[in-house]
């Protein structure tokens, strides 16, 4: 059974295993957004990254067949698994964070480690029903 979403940075021709497919000749989807996502600026984001490869010339490789989940080809990339690992792509993507214009940026960034913080403080019925026992 395939996961939810896409886990690697790849592309393929009807393939849902992929983070963009390419289902028909004008036809093209971002599949790794989900329901929480900002659609502004998701889409911002997304324009200004088709840009800057078109612009570049950017090739993004060969697409795959292969099914992300359960295949491994070494030549793709786990995208972020949570916000924390998102927020150190974002740090290290000048071209998205272009995407925010003047101090909108910064402030999204200290907004969202706010919330990353919060959710790594917060203790979970995971948390109590697996470590409740093991406490003195």
């Amino acid at each position: 059974m395939a996961a939810a979403e896409p886990v690697r940075a790849n592309w393929g021709h009807q393939n849902r295993t992929c983070a963009i497919r390419v289902s028909a000749p004008d036809r093209v989807e971002y599949r790794t957004a989900d329901s929480i996502v900002n659609p502004y600026l998701m889409a911002g984001a997304l324009l200004k990254a088709i840009d800057d490869g078109l612009s570049s010339q950017l090739e993004p490789g060969p697409a795959t067949d292969a099914n992300s989940y359960s295949d491994h080809p070494a030549a793709t990339i786990f995208v972020p698994r949570n916000l924390g690992q998102a927020l150190e792509a974002l740090d290290n993507d000048p071209v998205v964070l272009s995407a925010l214009p003047g101090d909108m940026s910064e402030l999204f960034r200290k907004i969202k480690m706010n919330e990353w913080d919060e959710f790594l403080a917060t203790v979970t019925i995971w948390d109590f029903n697996t470590y409740l026992d093991h406490t003195p």
